[in-house]
């Protein structure tokens, strides 16, 4: 335990007093807050504030859940980055998948980079610059994201997702088609409503 907010265990543990560096094996549960980190194995940097794994991993913060191979956390800033087969679930209902993820534990803010899909409701988008907030799952992307929901996609420059009213706001650039009705629509700004299918 290093003061009263960290606390780490598991079935063993090498530490080195020299490099300040320590090594828990099996059954790894690293407590930070309101932030649990499972894994088999966990390196632990003091020097840094580091704690990394690359054997696979799980994090749960409240109603999210994270699992990846690899994973990085930092308990100075509470923030951390996750790579390779990254699964971010929210509540139960939304999930997030894509390889490189960072994570802001004081904001419950998640980033993810390169190709990424998120799911909420009906809806399906792709992103390779997305923000997903597990607070109330409103989400940002760009790089022109596309979102998809039962044969219609909605594309622009930037896309803002609303949980809540299950509304996406587009901008820039829109593109959306609707292949059931045969229809396209272009301008610079478009809204899609989730529960009843109007743009």
């Amino acid at each position: 335990t290093q003061g009263d907010s960290i606390s780490l265990k598991g079935d063993s543990l090498y530490y080195d007093g020299t490099q300040e560096f320590a090594q828990v094996f099996d059954n790894v549960e690293m407590r930070h807050g309101t932030l649990t980190l499972y894994t088999d194995i966990l390196n632990y940097d003091r020097r840094d504030d580091r704690g990394f794994y690359d054997t696979g991993g799980k994090i749960v913060d409240r109603k999210m859940q994270l699992t990846s191979d690899n994973g990085e956390y930092f308990t100075n800033t509470k923030t951390a980055v996750f790579h390779h087969n990254v699964l971010l679930t929210n509540d139960a209902k939304d999930s997030l998948v894509t390889d490189t993820l960072y994570y802001d534990a004081n904001i419950k803010l998640a980033h993810a980079i390169g190709p990424s899909n998120i799911m909420s409701g009906k809806s399906t988008i792709y992103t390779e610059d997305g923000y997903y907030s597990t607070t109330d799952g409103k989400a940002q992307m760009y790089q022109r994201p596309i979102l998809f929901n039962e044969g219609k996609k909605l594309t622009g420059d930037s896309i803002f997702y609303d949980k809540e009213t299950q509304q996406s706001f587009a901008y820039g650039h829109i593109v959306f088609t609707d292949e059931k009705n045969k229809m396209m629509l272009l301008g610079q700004y478009g809204w899609y409503d989730d529960k009843t299918g109007r743009a």
